[in-house]
């Protein structure tokens, strides 16, 4: 249900009653059909999401493998389908190197700061493309990266 925005908090009671205003006001117009997908997706079948969980795990472990290949640091993610890697060694800021990727090596990723990366180190690798994508992409960062070290 990425981009579907519906959710919900549990918390101790005390919480609860504070956080009640807000969260009814932040949540009033979630869409009927959010509500209903978001109801079916945690009380049907939940084989769908172990299978999603191996793939993302699959994806990430090409990532990781290809980041470590190039000798950048990362934070491996402990949930969600993106990964985070410092890029400044290669003496560009995240944004230089984004625009750089893109326009060389025609790979689309984002600065962190998009992202609220205090650092500025950091850029953010998305998960989402299908698994052959990720390697095309592994591949071209790879060989991108090679004429900056």
């Amino acid at each position: 249900m990425t981009g579907w925005r519906c959710g919900f908090f549990a918390a101790p009671a005390p919480f609860c009653e504070i956080l009640t205003e807000p969260a009814h006001t932040i949540s009033i117009c979630c869409p009927a059909p959010t509500q209903a997908a978001a109801l079916a997706a945690y009380t049907g079948p939940q084989d769908c999401v172990k299978e999603m969980r191996d793939i993302y795990k699959e994806r990430c472990n090409i990532m990781a493998t290809a980041l470590t290949e190039m000798g950048f640091s990362f934070i491996p993610p402990r949930a969600g389908f993106y990964i985070f890697t410092d890029v400044t060694s290669l003496g560009m800021t995240p944004e230089e190197f984004c625009m750089q990727l893109l326009m060389q090596a025609k790979v689309l990723i984002f600065p962190g700061s998009l992202f609220l990366d205090p650092t500025g180190r950091y850029v953010r690798i998305s998960l989402l493309s299908p698994t052959e994508r990720i390697i095309a992409a592994a591949e071209r960062m790879k060989n991108f990266v090679k004429q900056y070290k």
